[in-house]
């Protein structure tokens, strides 16, 4: 009986290197391991399969790398990194000089003011230094702002080396679809809570991360990936430090002409804006670990989500102080222990002097003050006792004092208003815990 001929199988030598079936050029080898690219993932394969499907003269032509690696490149791209498989892909577009009117529309209604400078900046730094670590973008606003829009028009920029995920992928056990990406979106239907929180600010630093991919042995690969999130909430988006150095938010404004051809207008001028960026824009200068001065991430609605952020407690102690000092015009400063402060606002709650010294440490980066002479608020404490201070010299000892000024409360609550009902707390109950 007759061979069957199989027409993949190469036969000689010159049909293995210069006539190779379009589906056996997808095949390389990475360590032992063999795989085809089919675009958007790597499937495996054996290395009986590729000899019954294609001859085993054809092994020897199959590339070899060492394994992977992720070597970000926009402008001097290449598939192998020293010998390793470079995860990175070329970009689908190369600068050429044009108009980019849309992009910039789209720009400038999102990123308003200064912010239109630190975002070409940002897009600058994303194509000519992909390694470089930059702030973590929190675009929020109601429905209609072109947020979304925004979003995918960085996305696109960067194909296809940009994905969307959800808040709940950054804690999956598996992150091959996104780890070796450079620029990631996080869907705007959901919140990150503390979990995702945590493991977004650790990949945003960079560095080495764990590449964990399903049925298969995880590995190590740089990660130099950079967010962009979007929400309709501004009050549930984010839970951000007192401190933020991370965090770059927007508000975005809700549109007030409509375009719905805008986003496919713009993506066709990508080449001409790069163009822009790389030979005529002067980006800011480096300013920090993120490039970008992290001052200038203390925008109003980044202000809002520290404050949505703070515990009751700290909530709590603003509050009332800024009623205190509205109250007090005189007072230029407040003192008082943690047991006095629960005492007359947290009788309600299950609040603690431990709970108090943790939460003022953290949020305030205040510490309580021994009464002693060396104490800079001694004479203000035993001034604020009547009598004869001998008797009560050990009891003072035995309290610690927190210090808070007017400057420093008002500027913590910026969006406060002169109350219009009287306080619950009763004007002896100030007297007593202030005076």
């Amino acid at each position: 009986m007759d061979n069957i001929h199989n027409p993949n199988i190469l036969t000689t030598d010159l049909q293995c290197k210069d006539n190779k079936p379009f589906e056996f050029i997808k095949i390389f080898r990475a360590g032992n391991d063999f795989h085809y690219n089919d675009g958007k993932e790597f499937i495996p394969l054996t290395k009986d399969t590729i000899i019954t499907d294609y001859g085993k003269k054809c092994l020897s032509e199959i590339p070899k790398y060492k394994g992977f690696t992720n070597e970000p490149n926009n402008i001097n791209w290449n598939r192998s990194y020293n010998g390793y498989f470079n995860l990175y892909k070329q970009i689908n577009w190369s600068t050429k000089k044009g108009n980019y009117d849309n992009i910039k529309k789209m720009l400038q209604h999102v990123f308003r003011g200064e912010n239109f400078n630190m975002i070409l900046t940002y897009l600058y730094v994303a194509y000519v230094h992909p390694k470089h670590p930059l702030p973590i973008i929190g675009l929020v606003g109601k429905q209609g702002t072109g947020k979304t829009k925004c979003m995918e028009l960085i996305l696109n920029m960067f194909s296809p080396n940009s994905t969307v995920i959800d808040p709940e992928d950054l804690i999956s056990p598996f992150n091959n679809h996104f780890l070796n990406k450079l620029i990631v979106g996080i869907d705007e239907k959901s919140t990150a809570g503390g979990n995702e929180m945590e493991r977004l600010k650790k990949f945003a630093t960079g560095g080495t991360q764990i590449m964990k991919t399903k049925f298969k042995t995880p590995t190590k690969i740089d990660c130099y990936l950079k967010f962009i999130m979007c929400s309709n909430d501004t009050d549930s988006m984010l839970k951000l430090e007192s401190e933020n150095t991370r965090f770059w938010i927007i508000e975005v404004q809700t549109l007030t002409i409509t375009d719905f051809d805008i986003l496919e207008k713009a993506i066709k001028e990508v080449p001409a804006f790069f163009y822009y960026l790389v030979n005529e824009y002067k980006p800011i200068e480096r300013a920090s670990r993120l490039w970008l001065d992290p001052k200038t991430f203390q925008t109003d609605a980044a202000k809002k989500m520290q404050a949505n952020a703070r515990p009751q407690l700290i909530k709590a102690i603003i509050e009332n102080l800024t009623d205190y000092f509205l109250e007090n015009e005189t007072k230029n400063e407040v003192y008082f222990t943690a047991d006095q402060f629960i005492s007359a606002f947290g009788r309600n709650e299950r609040w603690n002097s431990s709970w108090f010294a943790r939460d003022v440490k953290k949020h305030f980066n205040k510490k309580s003050y021994a009464k002693r002479k060396r104490n800079p608020f001694h004479s203000i404490i035993i001034s604020s006792y009547s009598g004869n201070t001998t008797s009560i010299s050990n009891d003072i000892k035995q309290r610690r004092y927190y210090h808070f000024t007017k400057d420093e409360i008002y500027n913590l609550n910026e969006d406060f208003e002169l109350p219009t009902e009287k306080t619950t707390i009763t004007d002896s109950e100030l007297e007593k815990l202030f005076n």
